[in-house]
């Protein structure tokens, strides 16, 4: 049984590395480190108690979730100001996050600070807008839960360019995400599905 992780010293939540990162920003771009879920279903339990280490990377995500899901209980009870500075320097966690497709790390946040939604970047720009420049779907699917409020984040501008959410998915995303297929065909193909989607 997989224990649940519990912080002995609360200061680690605010601590920095040599850099100024706290342990959330690290975490932040790290999307595929997090598991959807606290602990692991009955089967994945049952086979890494008979067969030691089988599900060992499934137990490490479940860890790493629990882990931030500990460092932000520390976090949220703070001051808003304190919340903010831990949350914009030395970069910005939630657009770190949404950069990388950390669905995960920014559901865990939101599910108990959902005015986090409505943060911005220096340029005008949502977690929505980020997300979709960056292709994660994931994120961006996210907007269909907040029901009308999705169409006040839609018309969100860039503040140089005065580009609104749907100028963004009809422009090409970073290279590094328009190669996570190869071909082409296989590249327009997708790119005309989330422009269709969205």
């Amino acid at each position: 049984m997989l224990k649940t992780i519990k912080l002995k010293n609360e200061g680690l939540a605010l601590s920095r590395n040599s850099i100024g990162e706290t342990a959330l920003h690290m975490m932040a771009r790290k999307p595929y480190a997090i598991s959807q879920g606290k602990q692991l279903n009955l089967f994945q339990r049952l086979a890494n108690s008979t067969f030691r280490g089988f599900f060992r990377e499934a137990k490490m995500r479940t860890c790493a979730h629990q882990l931030v899901e500990e460092l932000w209980n520390v976090i949220v009870p703070l001051p808003v100001n304190e919340v903010s500075i831990l949350l914009g320097s030395p970069s910005r966690l939630l657009f770190d996050a949404a950069q990388s497709g950390n669905v995960e790390l920014l559901v865990i946040l939101f599910r108990s600070y959902p005015d986090l939604i409505w943060k911005v970047d220096d340029k005008n720009r949502s977690l929505f807008h980020i997300a979709a420049i960056n292709r994660h779907e994931n994120i961006f699917n996210i907007i269909y839960e907040l029901g009308t409020f999705k169409d006040l984040l839609a018309a969100y501008r860039e503040k140089e360019s005065e580009n609104n959410l749907l100028h963004l998915v009809a422009c090409l995303p970073p290279i590094s995400r328009l190669q996570v297929v190869s071909g082409a065909a296989l590249q327009m193909q997708r790119e005309l599905l989330w422009f269709k989607i969205r």
